[in-house]
Parts: C-alpha cells; sequence; structure tokens
C-alpha cells in the first residue's frame, strides 16, 4: 500500500524537510558548516494500515565547508610594548603598523599599535648649575630659603625626581619631593657647670637638748632651768661661699635619775579574731619620777609585731590593731614593749605584752572530699553502713560543733548520723529496681546553719544473683535444608533473667552429645547455626540440649535447659557410588563390545526426580575406547585396544540424576590392560656378507631381536632359517619365485632371489633371515 515519510529524529535546527509523499528531502533554511558538520536523521516510512507498520532507515548528511567566514583578528587593535633601547623612546612613544590577513577569498586587516616602554637612560638636569643667595642670620627655624628644580625626560617612575643634601648640613634640610631648602632645628648640647647658688640646709629648723648639770651633792636640790640659745651657722667653700643658719636651744636640767617603770612586768590582753582594724586593745602606761624633759616617756614596739598587726601610739601609749587578726593562723601575740624617758642619757624599760586571740564562728564545716562513690550490695539488712562523711571546721570549741543532715536525695532507703556523718541503710535494697542513689549532704555548725557546706554521695547498688535464667519457650522447632553451607543460622532461642547488670546477662552452650550434631551457637545471642555437614538420609530429626547460665562455673540449681528439635529438609543430594574407585583388568585382546566392569552408585533422596540418575562418562575423557550403559552402570569396550600404545586408561564415571539443577556424583574406574601375545619379533640385524670358499661353521654374523611384547610373550627367540634361494637367472627366478614371497634382487655376479618366512607358536615367534653370499672378486 502507500507509504507516509517522516523525520523521526535528528532534525537538529528543523533544517530538513521530507515530503510525506514522496519522500524527498530538502533543505529548509541555509546550512552553517561553522555550526553543525553532520546531521543524523532516522527516516520512517509508515504504512497505512490498522494498526499502521514503521520501518526506520538512518540517514548521515555531512556539511561541506565553504569559503563565507572572513578571518578575524583575536583582538582589533592590537596593542605591544617593546623596550625603548630598541627605538629611541624621547622622540616618539608609539608606532601603528597596519596588519593584513588574507584566505583565498577574503581579506581583513586591523591595526597593531606598539608602545614605547621606557627605560631610566636620562639623568635628572638642575635648572640652574647653581644657587647664590642672601639670608638673615636670626631667621626662624623652619623658614623657606629657597627652591632648586630640575627635570628628567624619562616618563613614569624614571622621571620621578628626588632631593637630598649630599654634604648633609646641621643647619638647612631639603624637601625631597618638592625641593624647596628650610632652615634646619638643629641639637645643642649645653654642659651644666656648677654654680654655688645653694646654701647649706639644716636637717631641723631647730635643735633642743637637755644638759644635765652636776656639781655632787648639789645635785639633789632644785635648780632653776637654764636654757641657752646658740645660733650656728654653716657655709659651703663656693664662689661665692653660701651659708644657712639655725638655732640650738639647749635646756640645763637635773640628772635622769629615774628609770621609767611599768606597773606590771607582764600585760596581757583578750581580744576576738573579728575585732575591727583601728580598735585599741589597750593602753599601756609607765611611769618616771623624774621631772621635766627627763620625765618624758616614748613608748616603741622592740619585738614580736613582724607582720605589723599591731600599732603603739609612741606618746599615749595606745595600742591598736593594724591588720586583721586570724585565730586559725595564730592564737596569741607577743609584744616587747619599751618605754624611754627623755632624759640627756636616756633610760628604758620593758613590759611583754601578751594578746590573746579569741575565736569566732567564721569558716563553715568543709568536706574532703566533697564527693563520694560507695558501694553497697542488695538485700542487705536495714543499719549496714554505706559510708562515713568527714566534714571539718577550722574553728574551733563551739564554733566547731557541726552536725550533719540529708539535704536531698532521690530516696527515703538512707539516714545519716548527724553527728558522725555516718550513712546507713534503712529498708530493703533492690538492684532491679534501682542502681544508683544520689544524696546530698549538708554540714553545717551548730546552731549557726547559714555556715555549711554541701557533698554529693553516689551510691552504687552491687546487684546479687538472685534469680536464675529461664527460657520463654520450653521447646524450639526449627528446620534447615541439609544443603545449607556452614554458618547459616537455623533460629533463635532465648532466656530471661530478672537480675539486672551483669548478674542478669545469659549464656547460652550446646552440651552433652548435642555438641557432635553439626550445630553450634552464639553465647551472646543464643542464635544457632550450622558448623558442620547435614545429610537427612542419615539423620533426619536432631534434637540438641541447649543451656542457659550466668557468668561463672555452674553451681547446681543456677541454669535452665531447653530441647531444640530441628527437622533436616530433604536436599539434592548427588548419586553416590558403592566405591570411589575401581580398579579392574582387561585382556588388551577383547573385542569391541566386550565387557570391562560394571559401576554401581545410590541416590537416597525422597523426591522422585531426585532420586532418578543415569550413568556418563565424564566428557574430558573423548577417546571413544569406553562406553557405559547409562542405566545399568556397565562399562565396555568401544574400540580395539593396544597395551603397547596405552597401557592404563583413568576414566571418571558420573552419576547425574534429574534434579532441578542435576547433581553429579562421581567415581574412577583404573583399566589395566593385560599382554597377549600380539607382537612378532624384529632383528636388528637383516644383512650379513661372507666370503664364499670359506669353510663350514665360519661364523657369518650374530642375530639379536627384540619383542614389545611382555614376558611371557617376550622370549627367548628361536632362530631358524626356513629356506633358501640363489637363481643366476633372472627368469628363472620371475617364472619360479620362490616360496613365501621371494623378492628378485640384483646382485654382482647375478640375479639372487631372497626368500623370508617365518612361522608362529603359541608361545614364540621365528623368523628366518637369509644371508646372501659375497662372490670372490
Amino acid at each position: 500500500g502507500p507509504l507516509s515519510y517522516y523525520i523521526a529524529s535528528g532534525n537538529l535546527d528543523n533544517a530538513f524537510h521530507i515530503d510525506q509523499l514522496s519522500g524527498e528531502l530538502s533543505i529548509r533554511h541555509q546550512l552553517d558548516y561553522e555550526h553543525i558538520q553532520k546531521y543524523v536523521l532516522w527516516i520512517e516510512a509508515r504504512d497505512q494500515g490498522f494498526p499502521p507498520y514503521s520501518s526506520y532507515e538512518k540517514l548521515e548528511i555531512t556539511v561541506l565547508d565553504v569559503n563565507d567566514n572572513h578571518p578575524v583578528f583575536e583582538k582589533d587593535p592590537f596593542h605591544a610594548e617593546i623596550l625603548e633601547n630598541l627605538s629611541p623612546q624621547e622622540d616618539t612613544n608609539h608606532y601603528i603598523v597596519k596588519v593584513a590577513a588574507h584566505d583565498s577569498g577574503w581579506t581583513v586587516s586591523t591595526d597593531v599599535t606598539v608602545f614605547i616602554t621606557d627605560i631610566n637612560d636620562n639623568a635628572p638636569r638642575f635648572s640652574r648649575p647653581s644657587y647664590y643667595l642672601d639670608y638673615p642670620e636670626l631667621t626662624e627655624i623652619g623658614s623657606l630659603v629657597t627652591q632648586v628644580s630640575a627635570a628628567d625626560p624619562d616618563e613614569g617612575f624614571n622621571g620621578k625626581i628626588f632631593y637630598f643634601i649630599r654634604s648633609q648640613s646641621e643647619f638647612f634640610r631639603i624637601n625631597s619631593s618638592t625641593g624647596e631648602l628650610f632652615v634646619n632645628e638643629t641639637t645643642v648640647i649645653v654642659n651644666i657647670v656648677d654654680s654655688n647658688d645653694n646654701p647649706p640646709v639644716f636637717d631641723l629648723p631647730g635643735y633642743f637638748t637637755p644638759v644635765t648639770r652636776n656639781f655632787g651633792l648639789n645635785s639633789e636640790i632644785d635648780y632653776a632651768i637654764t636654757v641657752f640659745v646658740i645660733d650656728v651657722a654653716a657655709s659651703d667653700k663656693g664662689n661665692p661661699p653660701l651659708s644657712a643658719k639655725t638655732t640650738v636651744r639647749i635646756a640645763v636640767t637635773d640628772e635622769n635619775h629615774h628609770t621609767p617603770e611599768f606597773s606590771q612586768s607582764q600585760i596581757s590582753a583578750t581580744v576576738p579574731e573579728s575585732l575591727a582594724v583601728g580598735s585599741v586593745i589597750r593602753s599601756l602606761s609607765a611611769r618616771d619620777k623624774d621631772k621635766e624633759m627627763n620625765g618624758v616617756i616614748t613608748y616603741n614596739i622592740t619585738s614580736g609585731n613582724e607582720n605589723g598587726l599591731f600599732v603603739l601610739n609612741g606618746k599615749t601609749g595606745s595600742l591598736t590593731l593594724a591588720q586583721p587578726l586570724d585565730f586559725e593562723v595564730k592564737q596569741q601575740h607577743e609584744l616587747r614593749v619599751s618605754a624611754t624617758d627623755g632624759g640627756w642619757i636616756a633610760k628604758t624599760s620593758y613590759v611583754t605584752v601578751a594578746v590573746h586571740v579569741t575565736d569566732v564562728n567564721d569558716n563553715p564545716p568543709i568536706f574532703n572530699p566533697d564527693e563520694y562513690f560507695p558501694t553497697v550490695q542488695e538485700n542487705v539488712p536495714s543499719g549496714t553502713t554505706v559510708v562515713k562523711l568527714n566534714a571539718t571546721d577550722r574553728d574551733s570549741g563551739a564554733n566547731a560543733v557541726m552536725a550533719y543532715v540529708i539535704q536531698s536525695s532521690d530516696s527515703d532507703l538512707f539516714v545519716i548520723d548527724p553527728n558522725s556523718g555516718t550513712i546507713t541503710t534503712q529498708g530493703f535494697l533492690d538492684y532491679e529496681a534501682k542502681q544508683v542513689y544520689h544524696l546530698t549532704v549538708k554540714a553545717f555548725n551548730v546552731p549557726d546553719e547559714e555556715r555549711c557546706s554541701f557533698a554529693n554521695v553516689n551510691i552504687q547498688l552491687k546487684g546479687a544473683n538472685e534469680y536464675v535464667p529461664r527460657f520463654v519457650s520450653k521447646q524450639y522447632y526449627f528446620e534447615i535444608s541439609e544443603a545449607a553451607p556452614k554458618g547459616t543460622v537455623v533460629g533463635e532461642v532465648f532466656a530471661s533473667d530478672r537480675d539486672q547488670g551483669d548478674d542478669g546477662v545469659v549464656y547460652y552452650l550446646i552440651f552433652g552429645k548435642s555438641r557432635k550434631k553439626g550445630f553450634g551457637i552464639n553465647k551472646m545471642t543464643g542464635q544457632i547455626y550450622v558448623i558442620g555437614t547435614l545429610d537427612r538420609e542419615k539423620e533426619e530429626k536432631i534434637s540438641l540440649k541447649v543451656l542457659a547460665k550466668n557468668a561463672g562455673s555452674i553451681r547446681g540449681a543456677d541454669i535452665d535447659e531447653v530441647f531444640v528439635n530441628i527437622t533436616i529438609l530433604d536436599a539434592n543430594d548427588p548419586p553416590v557410588f558403592t566405591q570411589e574407585l575401581y580398579d579392574v583388568q582387561v585382556s588388551e585382546g577383547l573385542s569391541p563390545g566386550g565387557l570391562v566392569t560394571f559401576v554401581s552408585a545410590e541416590d537416597s533422596d525422597s523426591v522422585p526426580s531426585w532420586s532418578r540418575f543415569s550413568y556418563s562418562i565424564a566428557p574430558d575423557f573423548d577417546q571413544n575406547i569406553f562406553t557405559i550403559n547409562p542405566k545399568t552402570g556397565q562399562v565396555s569396550v568401544a574400540a580395539e585396544l593396544d597395551r603397547e600404545k596405552t597401557p592404563v586408561y583413568n576414566l571418571t564415571i558420573l552419576a547425574v540424576d534429574t534434579g532441578t539443577p542435576p547433581a553429579t556424583g562421581s567415581a574412577t574406574v583404573i583399566v589395566n590392560l593385560e599382554d597377549i601375545n600380539d607382537n612378532g619379533p624384529t632383528l636388528s640385524t637383516v644383512y650379513a656378507e661372507v666370503m664364499e670358499n670359506q669353510r663350514a661353521g665360519t661364523a657369518v654374523t650374530t642375530l639379536s631381536a627384540s619383542d614389545p611384547d611382555l614376558p611371557p610373550n617376550q622370549g627367548p627367540f628361536l632362530y631358524s632359517f626356513t629356506g633358501m634361494a640363489c637363481e643366476r637367472d633372472i627368469n628363472e627366478c620371475l617364472s619360479n619365485p620362490c616360496k613365501n614371497g621371494a623378492l628378485c634382487q640384483n646382485f654382482p655376479g647375478g640375479f639372487n632371489c631372497l626368500c623370508k618366512s617365518g612361522f608362529a607358536g603359541t608361545t614364540h615367534r621365528a623368523v628366518t633371515v637369509y644371508v646372501w653370499p659375497h662372490s670372490h672378486s
């Protein structure tokens, strides 16, 4: 019928059109080789039937290039640079070159601009060879003096000018960029020469000292005090000399008869460690019977105040606290205090001041450690000690009295002794219910509970193995194919243990004779898997004894047992020969069709198609020497045998069942060929010469023979003549040939007939060799 034509695919850019009726292919628009060089169209031819049928044909269209594009420069215009030493740059800095490109039909051109790159080949030149100018001497620092100017015909950085003063001057500086010259700052080093501009200075504006008057017995008499005032001058040796003046007052007093006396040889004071700094601890007082200056007393701490905790007023004797006290560091301080009078020859007395520091409750109890991790066995009786907490207080006495209390807890199974800090159990502890308990214990002063600290107690319960593993099923039943490979999982048993932790971990094992049944068990998961070869024909039902236990050795009734019944499903086992090796001997003279041996195999599969099989010889033995009956297993000879060529045959016999896929068993048949006397002797000497007219009995040659047969078919050999022909006439020789196939031979002196024959016996073969006589020359 009529056909319709279509472009099925490959019509890129819709470049082609096909006439549906005529199949004429045409171009829709101009093709461009530079865009697409090849089109691959699939043309469909479709009939008008219902449903319509189509066939397709590939059409490759190669577009040929025409010169429709002019050359295009990659850049337009081009730019290039060269160094000016190839061309004088200072004359012109660029050149323009016009370059044309031609193909067979087009010509285009572009401009190439070559820029001359400057090199530093010109030195700067000043506008004037020298500069002369006058400048006033008192000009301010930084004032502009003049400006120098230079030019450089090079371009860019090569033409940039920097100015500097070659012969360094401390009076001028130049701007490196502009050439401006300025008056410079200078450094003046001044050596200061001392001049006598400071008079001596007395340490004190005035001096006063008592001087004892002593006139013997008259010294006990009170006299009026006489005061001498002396002006003292001090002058240096400078030029001019300078001086200073001061006044020295000398009071003539009575003799210093008495030493200051404290009312007690030892003084003590008790203060709390919380005493505020600046508080008066005690006022010390000493008396001196002398009058006036001799009776004026000054107090001082001479020892025991190394840390500067105390301050003593030298005039009043008031002892005050300078730094905080700490009872926990030191409970008593001993100070040695001196009292010195104002005599010209001063007298001093000493007293010991003991400052006792009393404790205040300024330290909280502290736990050490502040976190505890005790362990306790479950089921212990109430009152069992769990842990003893220890807190210490640096305070002493009543301030160190503390008590313990459980501040928070996630259980009421524990109590604490408030005095000793010992935590004990109360109630029944069950590891299976809870394994860890968290307590917060508070240690506080009594009665000041604000001074306290806390400790965390994490009690780890230790389980007791109080439950026995129990299997969830009384028996288990599984099935597995006898063809399952090692490692195949058969099933899984499970036993539960109400204990928690390690005591609740269950271990599985197969024990007794069950261990030799070809199965193993994962001791952690209870998965039973294949570890040996399974054979349904030997054992179809297997019962395993599986034990569930906890860790450690078995102690008695702490285990559970279960029977696992496994049914071995039949698989297509290969037939099994009754013998793996058949070793037979047959005569090499056995005719084709003769019996070699019978082979026999059995297949115990329960499925009929799996138990039916046939015999064959493995295809790698392709000599077609033997055949086998596929049903009976009879091995027969198929061709003539020759022991001398092949003494032994090694056959692989197959038994292939009809399963899907088929299973194959094999056995080896060794066929040893027995020798028969099927080969005659072969003479190794077939020609000899002897001179004629020799005496009878002269040895002509010694004959030897070989036979490929085996003993006794091999020898000894019997040698004999069976006949002789010596004919002078060839015609007679030809007309009366020797018996047994004589051969006519041309010898010197005539023609001889060489006749040879032999006969075969039951144990040997005789061959007669005729020796030709040699004519006398």
